[in-house]
């Protein structure tokens, strides 16, 4: 989603007035959402205090490494193993 965001904010798209009239408003809440989100303020505070209230299942996401979530490296999260195998 930074990935996103941060493509989204480039000088080069920012500068197309044009475009960005058109994109309808619901799409340009959806980016302030995801901006707000992906903020970096508190070390991506918002981001994490997502991650952590989400329940299982969820989307998967790897992640670099959080030390407050007790993490030192990638981590798959969301995920539930699967106790069952054929």
């Amino acid at each position: 989603m930074i990935a996103i965001v941060a493509g989204l904010n480039t000088t080069p798209i920012r500068r197309l007035k044009r475009t960005w009239e058109q994109v309808p408003q619901r799409f340009m809440t959806m980016l302030s959402q995801c901006e707000t989100m992906m903020n970096t303020n508190k070390n991506f505070g918002n981001y994490r205090h997502k991650l952590s209230t989400i329940m299982a299942p969820c989307v998967p996401f790897i992640g670099e490494g959080f030390p407050d979530f007790g993490v030192d490296g990638p981590v798959l999260i969301g995920l539930q193993a699967s106790s069952s195998r054929s």
